[in-house]
């Protein structure tokens, strides 16, 4: 793979993301090699900013600013610690926090990546941080839940004796014009991105009615996971499924945002906001969340929980449904599936849709055949602007004839209603 920094025309970095260099190298080769992998790291950088990836260029340049902030400590130990950054031995973090907040800034961009906002980056792999740092005697956790194997839990049945519950989770999104997230079919050279922003928005005006037409042919139950913005925009949409009796489940205010982004007191307000919007318009609070691009902070399940949810559709760790631990109580983890999933296939992983219609069968005969030891869910997730496409619904149309063919063997239902069960019933672990 060719380094990016080889070329002659890379273009020079915007002064708002320059990375600082103030220490001067002198004689000291250690420093002198540190400095020379900052000006590399500097060219590839603003290679990406030409390509329109900002969010990586400011958060390398708010990883650089914490070496800023330690420079006195820095100094005293910059060249014990620069040996040890080209060694990849143990760094203390205390002295040298910038690997550490590199290798954050990298994990926010592969999000990105993941939640389709971004391309991925040629980024040499020389460049990418790969640091080990001494590791502590008891990993981090959660806290939510205790593990639990899946063949070592109590049996039960879904309604009617079934073994195997399956959903389709279609999600209406709406996004900011000019600004913000959002899934991308094509790179985006600046905005307004009016191809980016139109190719979704085909999804609510085209490829939802399309695929309403196979629900109902099929007579399929679907859980709607609404961004609140939806009932300004478009409410014929969400009408159309209340008409149905489908289950209208709270998924943020808008997918151009990321509600692990705000602070305590504005998330509970995010959550407050969208969900005074659907509970006005569907007569009744929604009982189950998906946070846009599966986004939470450290206490999302917290100001779920408070705010009178009964589950949360963000893990995605079980096939079954298992009980997250709150400051205040419990809330439900209802699967939603991250495979079985046209965002992580198509834009992400590059499926066809002959290959997209092939994973949703293949799991769900495994997923059959597993349920007879245990009783299973499997979601469906969907999204309009991606398999609302007529060459992908083609091929999903298929998949979910296959499904439907099978409805006297499974449990076809809405998340709601799995969550209702294993609720009332108190089933879960």
């Amino acid at each position: 793979m060719a380094d990016p920094t080889d070329s002659d025309d890379v273009p020079r970095v915007d002064p708002r993301f320059e990375i600082p260099n103030r220490f001067d190298p002198g004689d000291d080769p250690v420093v002198r090699q540190l400095r020379q992998e900052k000006s590399r790291l500097q060219k590839v950088y603003a290679k990406m900013l030409a390509q329109d990836f900002p969010e990586l260029a400011r958060a390398y340049a708010a990883a650089v600013a914490l070496i800023d902030e330690s420079e006195e400590r820095y100094r005293a130990e910059i060249q014990r610690v620069a040996a040890e950054f080209f060694e990849r031995a143990p760094i203390d973090r205390a002295l040298f926090p910038a690997p550490a907040s590199i290798l954050n800034a990298f994990r926010f961009f592969e999000d990105e990546i993941v939640a389709g906002s971004l391309e991925r980056p040629d980024l040499p792999s020389s460049r990418k941080p790969d640091i080990h740092m001494t590791r502590p005697t008891k990993l981090p956790t959660h806290g939510r839940y205790d593990y639990s194997a899946i063949t070592q839990r109590k049996d039960y049945d879904w309604p009617g004796g079934r073994r195997l519950a399956v959903y389709i989770g279609l999600n209406l999104e709406h996004f900011a014009f000019g600004e913000g997230l959002g899934a991308k079919l094509a790179p985006s050279f600046g905005e307004p991105d009016v191809l980016n922003y139109a190719w979704r928005d085909y999804g609510n005006r085209v490829g939802v009615w399309r695929m309403l037409e196979i629900f109902d042919a099929l007579e399929l139950p679907t859980g709607v996971l609404v961004n609140s913005a939806i009932y300004d925009y478009c409410p014929q949409v969400v009408d159309a499924f209340r008409a149905r009796g489908d289950e209208i489940i709270g998924h943020g205010r808008s997918n151009s945002e990321r509600q692990a982004a705000f602070d305590e007191a504005g998330e509970r307000a995010l959550i407050a906001e969208a969900t005074a919007v659907l509970t006005e318009a569907e007569g009744r609070a929604p009982a189950g969340w998906l946070g846009p691009w599966i986004s939470e902070s450290a206490v999302t399940p917290d100001l779920l929980q408070e705010a009178g949810y009964r589950y949360v559709l963000d893990w995605c760790g079980d096939d079954q449904p298992v009980w997250l631990k709150t400051r205040g109580g419990r809330i439900l983890s209802v699967p939603y599936p991250q495979e079985v999933n046209d965002i992580p296939a198509i834009p992400l992983h590059r499926l066809s849709p002959a290959d997209f219609t092939g994973l949703i069968i293949d799991t769900f005969e495994e997923m059959l055949a597993q349920s007879k030891a245990q009783p299973l869910v499997m979601g469906i997730a969907l999204h309009p602007y991606l398999v609302g496409q007529p060459y992908r619904l083609r091929h999903l149309r298929r998949a979910l004839d296959h499904i439907a063919a099978r409805r006297d063997d499974i449990w076809l239902t809405t998340p709601g209603a799995i969550a209702a069960h294993v609720i009332d019933n108190d089933l879960a672990v």
